[in-house]
């Protein structure tokens, strides 16, 4: 029980739930999906995942988009989804401290945001053994502050509408009622250069990393043309 000058801390809720002015990371995770998944629905609307699924097995595209059975598209994932969880919180964990540092945040902020994303128990520990613990999510934002101060000297963080250019959304009309949507993580800008560069992040548990590995990603690629077209000007290029 803790306790204060008032007394027990139930005696100074005197039974008031709290729990609505505490902001619930999963919830909202919850309601981003729910959205994400209503839009992605449509059979007309494509993003560079969908089309990852399509390359991947096309009855796993027909059964994710056509939502003919939520639980059988589970079902072909079935024995990953621990794993899978896993890896998302990791990967939520790591763009989140990756956002809050680029927007200067303390390191003792940053780790809190960590934090309040992290969506499994705090002790989790990979199914196989990957370094994808909160733990080592800490470890590898430590290491993004060193890349931020040495590497990305003089790139800030760009603004578009007067919000920052974090989860950046994009919708293009494909024409004959069709759309690609998606995001891009990050856009940085350089006054001095006046050039915009696309940061997207990825984690990996490979131990070899090569440049061939991300340099020519065309989610990348794709994410520098429609900075190009938010610019408008060739001095102000994209880079990624």
């Amino acid at each position: 029980m803790i306790k204060s000058k008032f007394g027990s801390l139930t005696s100074v809720l005197q039974g008031q739930s709290i729990a609505s002015g505490i902001f619930n990371t999963t919830q909202a995770k919850q309601k981003k999906q729910d959205r994400y998944r209503s839009l992605m629905r449509g059979i007309n609307i494509s993003s560079f995942s969908t089309f990852e699924n399509l390359n991947k097995c096309e009855r796993f595209f027909s059964l994710s988009k056509l939502e003919l059975s939520r639980n059988a598209a589970n079902k072909l994932i079935e024995g990953f989804k621990f794993e899978t969880n896993m890896d998302f919180a990791f990967g939520k964990a790591m763009e989140t401290g990756i956002q809050s540092g680029i927007l200067g945040k303390t390191k003792q902020e940053i780790f809190f945001d960590m934090f309040m994303s992290w969506d499994m128990p705090l002790d989790a520990i990979h199914p196989k053994g990957y370094a994808k613990t909160f733990v080592d999510a800490t470890i590898a934002i430590d290491k993004f502050l060193w890349i931020k101060e040495n590497l990305l000297e003089g790139w800030e963080l760009a603004w578009f509408n007067n919000k920052p250019a974090i989860e950046l959304s994009f919708c293009i009309d494909l024409s004959n009622g069709y759309y690609y949507v998606g995001h891009v993580d990050a856009v940085l800008f350089h006054p001095l250069l006046n050039m915009y560069r696309v940061l997207e992040n990825k984690t990996t548990v490979s131990k070899t990393i090569h440049e061939a590995m991300f340099k020519n990603s065309n989610q990348a690629v794709g994410y520098s043309v429609i900075v190009d077209s938010i610019a408008k000007d060739a001095a102000k290029s994209a880079t990624f």
